[in-house]
């Protein structure tokens, strides 16, 4: 069985292009960081409630607000959760496509100032992780961005945010992508359904499927 990641920043069509991916495979589509709730602060524990970012919705909007040092922790260990999940998910003998992964918590952190130093090695995944089959980076065109971003279809953190209308941080980000063994595919123009069968192209010449 084959763990699959797709990579790429808003507007290139990763989320949908992954959706549609794990349905032509049969696969389990997860994403990172995974959906993890805070549960801390029930009365019957006899806690504190905790804040309500906390508290009241996903941590991973919780930590967004955080420190770079603080959030990057964060990242790394939801990550860590969303390879536990893929691991269970690949024994149970069905494919696993992954809606970004340790790319993109690398690529995002070198628009940290000052940019972490050493836990991370560029290119390379955490021992603890488990190293994806292939990892496809999607990319798309100025005009093709700027025509998806006008529908509405923006990246769901305030750092991807950030990059629509800033293209040095964006080649920034990408730059740091192709430090990673990739596949890179340009969804530029091209129906959701062309992407796909593209990157099915690619697993058949690898024998991943």
């Amino acid at each position: 069985m084959s763990f699959i990641v797709i990579e790429g920043l808003d507007g290139a069509g990763k989320t949908t292009s992954a959706a549609g991916l794990a349905a032509q495979l049969g696969a389990v589509l997860l994403s990172s960081p995974p959906r993890l709730v805070h549960e801390w602060g029930q009365p019957e524990m006899g806690c504190v409630a905790a804040p309500p970012t906390a508290a009241m919705g996903e941590l991973r909007h919780h930590f967004d607000e955080r420190s770079p040092t603080v959030r990057r922790a964060y990242y790394r260990a939801a990550g860590l959760v969303a390879s536990e999940l893929a691991v269970r998910a690949l024994e149970t003998g069905r494919h696993v496509v992954m809606d970004r992964y340790w790319p993109s918590t690398v690529a995002f952190a070198r628009l940290d100032n000052p940019p972490p130093e050493g836990w991370f090695v560029p290119g390379q995944y955490p021992p603890e992780y488990r190293v994806p089959d292939v990892v496809f980076l999607l990319t798309v065109n100025e005009a093709g961005r700027l025509r998806r971003l006008d529908t509405g279809r923006m990246g769901s953190t305030e750092e991807e945010g950030r990059l629509a209308d800033d293209s040095a941080r964006r080649a920034k980000v990408l730059d740091a992508y192709h430090d990673f063994d990739i596949v890179e595919v340009d969804t530029s123009d091209r129906t959701p359904d062309d992407v796909v069968e593209q990157c099915m192209a690619v697993l058949r010449d690898r024998e991943l499927v």
